[in-house]
């Protein structure tokens, strides 16, 4: 980075960036608090376990049809109390 043209006496060469004799701050400069980590949360991928909601067919049909139900019966009585 640096070189000598005589003797005692350095220069920079061409281009180059100064790392002596660099000028001080004059006052402190505090570090920013660090930013909050988020940490997703990330399933395996061959936890299966995790993908199953129903055993069979009959489960899945039962499961729908007290949906329904439910939201039939809400959606009358609503229109019950409109009315």
């Amino acid at each position: 980075m640096y070189f000598n043209l005589e003797q005692g006496k350095r220069t920079l060469r061409l281009g180059a960036v100064p790392t002596q004799n660099l000028p001080q701050k004059s006052h402190e400069t505090f570090k920013s608090p660090e930013r909050r980590i988020i940490i997703k949360n990330v399933s395996p991928i061959n936890d299966k376990k995790n993908d199953i909601y129903y055993k069979n067919y009959e489960d899945l049909y039962v499961r729908k049809h007290k949906i329904k139900n439910f939201m039939v019966g809400l959606l009358t009585e609503m229109s019950q109390i409109c009315h």
